[in-house]
């Protein structure tokens, strides 16, 4: 999605990039989550299955296959892009950088690609550094070396500040959002079994994991349930067709262009973040803890796609593909302890679980403070 979002802004000019990146992440990302809903509904309630080898094969392994054809498109298609002007460019390849423009030109324009009035591009970098980051060819070592190149300027001054920053918001991000989004399908069945138990009494979700015994007691087993229900399968991480289906209806517009003039903005997502996780702590309603879950989750998801379009803005060319890289790289990682750490803390402490899940988010909301502005970008 990050590397769509790169190339894509190189193919407009600067005015339409907040325009062209809105367009992909808001609206790619509806149309993402619709999809798969009614996939899901389609695929997972159907009752056939066969047997494997070492396993049966259910609806559910089926919908898991479905979801994964739209990335081998998209790996395909990314094929027929061009490579990235800038890139080029930062690799000493003028005209191979030229000729790329002027195909997006014609593109853009309709026009004769010979009709371009740029003759010439230069890189505003110095040609140190781009003679640091050439392309290597030879031996594995050599290799590794031009990707140490590449990857230890960040960890250096003048970048190295924001580009702990920018990694610590990243798994923060992923982290607390997946982490969320991971058990809430386990939150959703205790409170209903908590509701079908206690009808006439009112609890929020550590009430009702309370009143329910030990939290690993509502825990799905999913050997059972593949082996005694199909349709059951839907209430698996990530399927559950409420949040699937509510969650584009929260999700925040947050302009990246406007999010790299000033942070406030970026700062007040993650304030609502964070007031959205600590509520979960007291709200009783199932409706509510819908609610306030889906605003968790599409306001994180948010910033993660502003982040990765900040990342790409204040750090140099050169540097700019591995940053965003390493970044979701680390966010990935994120989303493994946040899902762990989520799933014990619900079981030891669950009062504490919402709190964190809402202080965490407050804590990135401070660290904004210490990343530059739009004018203050990181040369």
């Amino acid at each position: 999605m990050d590397l769509g979002n790169t190339l894509k802004s190189q193919a407009h000019k600067p005015l339409l990039w907040p325009l062209s990146l809105g367009m992909v992440l808001e609206e790619g990302k509806g149309i993402n989550w619709m999809w798969k809903v009614g996939l899901a509904w389609l695929v997972i309630p159907q009752t056939w299955s066969f047997q494997m080898p070492t396993y049966t094969y259910r609806t559910w392994r089926v919908f898991v296959v479905l979801t994964a054809i739209p990335g081998l498109l998209t790996s395909i298609l990314y094929c027929l892009f061009p490579e990235s002007p800038k890139f080029l460019l930062s690799q000493g390849k003028e005209q191979e950088c030229l000729a790329i423009l002027q195909r997006i030109y014609s593109i853009n324009t309709g026009k004769s690609p010979e009709t371009y009035p740029v003759k010439r591009v230069l890189l505003v970098e110095s040609l140190e550094v781009v003679n640091k980051v050439k392309r290597t060819k030879g031996s594995f070592v050599e290799t590794m070396k031009t990707v140490g190149q590449q990857t230890l300027p960040l960890f250096r001054p003048p970048h190295i500040l924001h580009t702990v920053i920018c990694f610590i918001m990243m798994m923060s991000f992923f982290g607390v959002s997946y982490g969320l989004y991971m058990w809430l399908p386990e939150m959703f069945n205790t409170m209903s079994k908590f509701s079908a138990l206690h009808p006439e009494e009112a609890g929020s979700i550590c009430v009702a994991y309370t009143k329910s015994g030990n939290a690993t007691n509502n825990i799905i087993s999913w050997s059972k349930l593949n082996e005694t229900s199909s349709s059951g399968s839907s209430l698996s991480a990530g399927n559950h067709p409420m949040e699937e289906a509510l969650a584009p209806t929260c999700s925040s517009v947050v302009n990246p262009e406007t999010f790299q003039k000033t942070l406030v903005v970026g700062g007040l997502t993650l304030l609502g973040a964070s007031g959205s996780g600590i509520a979960l702590d007291f709200v009783s309603s199932s409706v509510a803890v819908v609610g306030f879950s889906c605003l968790v989750v599409s306001l994180l998801f948010t910033c993660i796609s502003v982040l990765s379009a900040f990342i790409v803005d204040i750090f140099p060319t050169h540097l700019r593909g591995m940053a965003v890289s390493l970044s979701l790289m680390i966010g990935r990682i994120g989303i493994v302890a946040g899902s762990f750490v989520v799933g014990t803390l619900l079981e030891v402490n669950c009062f504490f679980t919402f709190f964190l899940l809402g202080g965490i988010p407050l804590g990135c909301a401070f660290l904004t403070f210490f990343l530059p502005s739009n004018q203050e970008q990181t040369k």
